[in-house]
């Protein structure tokens, strides 16, 4: 049985030597998703690939920093009315991307790809019950999620991604429709924040129907699905989930009669 060890920031040391260690059986939440079992090798693979794609899209910019004493608007260089502008033939300047984390193909933060996701579920909910309404989210829908999970510290900023991929291929009829989430290896935060020219970038979610999928099609073929059974809406076979019981250590005092007296005792006093 697993155990879980996780001791109370609120214990005192002195008190140890009066208790004793003791096991609690507890009941595992049963609606929980996991994160997608992807061998190493396979993951070095989806980063060499999604690099290369990423080298193809134009760098964010970054603001400069101001200096001390300066407004932001001394900072911007005023166009001289007396002067027309002159378009230079083939000098087109590139399309930055968004201050919303979005390039043409791919949206880059935890905070953007969560927003995404949610609408994707919204858009899903929406056409089960109007088929002839897709919803506002169906025709720039994720396709596939990289994220740097082994990079994130702590974890638990980025657990619900899994929970709402799983409710997007739940909801989805279609195989095409399904989103596919890749944990990267070790490491990989650093590098796909260098190819998108942000300081970080920890989760970064492809668009359906992007050109970057054709080289990670055949690596994502091979990346299981996360699914949300309870959440289908297709009706199917109702199943029992099989019970799993986890073992809480926790300690408790060796003397419950004299813990139990000195607890009403302090309740008294404090009256």
């Amino acid at each position: 049985a697993r155990v879980q060890n996780n001791f109370s920031n609120r214990a005192k040391a002195r008190l140890a030597v009066e208790r004793k260690t003791i096991f609690k059986s507890v009941l595992d939440n049963p609606f929980q998703v996991k994160w997608p079992s992807v061998p190493i090798n396979l993951q070095n693979i989806c980063l060499a690939r999604l690099l290369a794609s990423l080298e193809s899209l134009p760098l964010r910019k970054r603001p400069s920093l101001a200096r001390p004493g300066s407004s932001r608007t001394d900072q911007v260089a005023r166009p001289d009315p007396d002067e027309p502008h002159v378009p230079v033939p083939g000098a087109a300047d590139p399309v930055p991307a968004g201050s919303d984390g979005r390039h043409h193909d791919v949206v880059v933060g935890i905070n953007q790809v969560t927003k995404m996701l949610e609408c994707q579920i919204q858009s899903l909910r929406t056409l089960a019950v109007l088929p002839g309404n897709p919803g506002p989210c169906q025709e720039s829908a994720l396709a596939a999620v990289f994220i740097c999970s082994a990079d994130i510290d702590p974890l638990v900023l980025a657990e619900h991604i899994p929970h709402l991929v799983a409710s997007c291929n739940s909801l989805a009829k279609q195989g095409p429709s399904k989103v596919k989430l890749v944990p990267l290896p070790k490491g990989s935060e650093s590098a796909v924040a260098h190819a998108v020219g942000l300081r970080r970038a920890a989760v970064i979610g492809v668009l359906k129907n992007s050109p970057m999928l054709v080289p990670l099609k055949d690596v994502l073929d091979g990346i299981p699905d996360l699914m949300a059974p309870w959440l289908s809406s297709e009706p199917q076979q109702q199943r029992l989930v099989p019970t799993h019981i986890k073992q809480l250590r926790t300690t408790c005092p060796k003397d419950m009669k004299a813990a139990k007296e000195k607890r009403v005792q302090a309740r008294k006093e404090a009256k």
